[in-house]
């Protein structure tokens, strides 16, 4: 009796069924599966008797565009390597289908070498003659993608590709869904990780929200206000429910919160811990304090960055105080800085004074005596008399140039000066003076040096630096250099006196500053400090070279104004 035959397309119903209920026994397995590695093992189970492969691969799309492999069957490792080390953006079979988010179906062999000639060898190897890759889709949104590969040639049939497609679908929404639920774990690992550091740190948190002195609140990761202690609402004037959630930039001038200064605090905080800074901070009135802030970087056990730590302090009291401290400590170094000054001036011309006093009366009692002694005899007793008028006019002098110095008021009036002729001209008013010390003069001067500057101001510094290397080189040549040089006036004064060491060196232009006693040499203090000042008033610069014991050079720098 012969075998009744089933029409064929009652054969395709059938087949069509089985992969029904086999689609709908994946749909319930897929359910069960809580995680990414656990749907893509339930995928490859049913799907490769599903649809007849030989093996298949699921990928999802990590952050970065990258292409994760969650797992695969059947395939080698050269194979896997090369389906999953590439990002989403280079070309193969899973990276299209996630890009383009819709299936490629390759029916041969040579349909695989002609797309794909990297994984035609592979391929080869591996004995696949067909492939099928599907992009995972959420709402639209590729999340992965899906292969399989057959043992010969497929073709892929309307059916096929339906199936397919539906198991891709499941396993985008499975894949999803197990992301959401390890996402909610994690999520309530963390809370339960910061309820029980908040139960910790409770008696803590009751002693911060006491402190009055300083405000100490919490931001979280982006800045917003957490917490809030009565120190906070003493400093910055709001309340708990007016400040708490708000973002702290708030507490900044409005052109530091539009510069982006808050930003980078908390950036500084998060890339070494700890920021730190005194600067000025916004009340809820609107007046604004000097706040000393130091902001700490919270993280939690595995590293991640929790919030921050910002503490405040109110410091425009001490800022204040110290200001007024700083008043009266200047107020009573003027006092001294007088007094020392009047002391010394007192000293400097009594001197003169005594001297002009003796002489005086010396040349008044001959006239009281009817003598009439010749003018050779009176001379001398006359030139004493104008040596100690001249050094009197000079200490006037010093005292008048330290009086406007003092006060910002050193008037220059610049003028054409050949200062090569002002230097030959002083030397001249020199020669005696250094005769009588002993001291040959050795001048080097250019033939002329024009320039813009103050004349008098000049012969200050000249007569200073050269009353300094008689006063302290007695017995010994001083050497006076002046030259052009690169665009500059140089002018150089030397000794072989007595020198000075490296510590002197640094003080000796400073008001008051000597480098040996008053009682064995005189002055007051001052003569380096007016020399400094006249030359930086110029634009200039002037340097000393010394040694104990092998004299003293003085260099002045002037530009050709």
């Amino acid at each position: 009796m012969a075998r009744a035959r089933v029409p064929r397309s009652t054969a395709r119903q059938t087949a069509e069924h089985r992969r029904l209920v086999a689609l709908q026994a994946a749909t319930a397995a897929l359910s069960g599966a809580v995680t990414p590695a656990e749907v893509a093992a339930v995928v490859l189970d049913h799907g490769l008797a599903l649809l007849g492969a030989r093996a298949g691969s699921v990928s999802a799309l990590a952050a970065g565009g990258a292409l994760e492999r969650l797992d695969a069957r059947g395939l080698d490792g050269d194979l896997i390597a090369a389906l999953h080390a590439a990002s989403a953006a280079t070309p193969g079979p899973a990276a299209d289908a996630t890009r383009a988010g819709k299936g490629i179906w390759l029916e041969s062999p040579s349909a695989i070498e002609a797309r794909y000639p990297p994984f035609a060898a592979v391929a080869r190897r591996g004995g696949f003659g067909a492939l099928a890759a599907l992009a995972l889709l959420v709402r639209g949104r590729p999340v992965g993608a899906l292969a399989f590969w057959f043992a010969a040639p497929h073709r892929f049939g309307a059916a096929d590709r339906s199936f397919a497609i539906a198991l891709a679908d499941a396993c985008a929404l499975a894949l999803e869904r197990a992301r959401l639920f390890e996402s909610e774990r994690r999520l309530r690992a963390a809370a339960e990780e910061t309820a029980a550091a908040i139960q910790e740190l409770d008696p803590f948190r009751v002693l911060v929200d006491q402190v009055t002195d300083y405000a100490i609140f919490m931001l979280d990761p982006h800045g917003f206000v957490r917490t809030w202690n009565r120190g906070a609402e003493r400093i910055k004037g709001w309340r708990a429910a007016e400040i708490v959630g708000q973002h702290f930039s708030r507490f900044y001038p409005e052109a530091d919160a539009r510069a982006g200064k808050p930003a980078r605090a908390l950036a500084a905080a998060a890339a070494s811990g700890r920021f730190e800074e005194e600067g000025l901070r916004v009340r809820k009135d609107g007046s604004t304090f000097v706040a000393d802030v130091v902001i700490t970087a919270l993280r939690d056990g595995r590293g991640e960055l929790r919030g921050f730590a910002k503490v405040t302090r109110d410091v425009t009291e001490r800022l204040r105080a110290e200001r007024e401290r700083l008043r009266l400590a200047q107020v009573e170094e003027g006092r001294r800085a007088r007094d020392q000054f009047l002391a010394i001036a007192a000293h400097e011309f009594r001197t003169p004074i005594t001297t002009l006093d003796l002489y005086t009366q010396a040349l008044l009692r001959g006239l009281e005596r009817g003598e009439d002694a010749p003018i050779s005899e009176a001379a001398p007793r006359l030139r004493i008399i104008h040596r100690q008028s001249v050094r009197l006019a000079h200490l006037v002098q010093a005292m008048l140039d330290v009086v406007q110095i003092t006060a910002g008021r050193l008037a220059l009036h610049p003028e054409p000066v050949d200062l090569a002729a002002v230097v030959r001209e002083a030397m001249e008013r020199w020669r005696e003076a250094l005769g009588r010390a002993g001291c040959p003069l050795e001048l080097r001067v250019d033939r002329s040096i024009a320039g813009q500057w103050d004349r008098a101001r000049l012969e200050e510094v000249i007569d200073q630096l050269v009353s300094n290397a008689v006063k302290f080189g007695a017995g010994h040549p001083v050497e006076v250099c002046v030259e052009a040089r690169d665009g500059e006036a140089h002018l150089a004064v030397s000794d072989h006196g007595i020198g000075m060491s490296e510590e002197d060196q640094r003080r000796i232009f400073q008001r008051f500053e000597r480098a040996v006693p008053l009682a064995h040499y005189g002055g007051f203090g001052l003569g380096l400090w007016l020399v400094r000042n006249i030359v930086e008033a110029h634009g200039g610069d002037i340097q000393v070279w010394s040694a104990p014991g092998k004299g003293s050079r003085f260099d002045v720098t002037l530009p050709r104004m």
